[in-house]
């Protein structure tokens, strides 16, 4: 009767923390994400980047810009092909700009702004990680040249590995014989 008692204490434990696993990777963050796919010499990219940076140092400190340059970086025009593909981009021109799970074409620095606004009052997905999940699903070439945040991958990793030592710690202790007393 106890072994029944610690197998399902067992049990539910080990669906307690797997249910936890999932909340622990989303756990929003303060941090908002902007993936912007630019050319290198074209003024609408430029005065995209420029209005960023003065509002990331005026209004969105907590803002980061992702850029990947395509005119001439080959790995880049890949990545923003996989980027269409994964999201349904048009892919034909520069500046897009991902913020959450929007996208910006061209200079459109009102929307812009807007959209980065709206991530402060709420927790929006960053680009890189929903792409990431995007190109699994998809099938995608995973190329591991592409940017990606990789911080909520640690906490989830150490989340697992801590459930498996406390899943075998608890299993060997169940099974060690018991000693009666003589």
């Amino acid at each position: 009767m106890a072994h029944k008692f610690k197998y399902g204490l067992l049990f539910l434990l080990t669906l307690l923390l797997l249910a936890a696993a999932p909340m622990i990777q989303a756990a929003p963050t303060n941090e908002i994400e902007v993936v912007m796919f630019t050319g290198e010499g074209c003024p609408h990219c430029a005065k995209m980047k420029e209005a960023f940076s003065s509002w990331q140092k005026s209004d969105f400190p907590q803002a980061k810009l992702v850029e990947y340059e395509v005119y001439r970086d080959y790995d880049n025009q890949k990545l923003f092909a996989q980027y269409g593909i994964a999201f349904g981009l048009e892919t034909d021109g520069v500046p897009v700009t991902l913020v959450g799970k929007e996208v910006i074409y061209g200079e459109n620095l009102g929307r812009f702004r807007t959209e980065i606004e709206k991530c402060t009052q709420m927790s929006c997905p960053a680009p890189t990680q929903l792409f990431e999940q995007k190109k699994l699903t998809m099938g995608l070439d995973t190329d591991d040249s592409a940017q990606t945040d990789q911080t909520n991958y640690t906490v989830v990793g150490w989340v697992i590995i801590i459930m498996i030592i406390l899943v075998v710690g608890v299993i060997i202790f169940t099974q060690r014989p018991q000693k009666k007393n003589q």
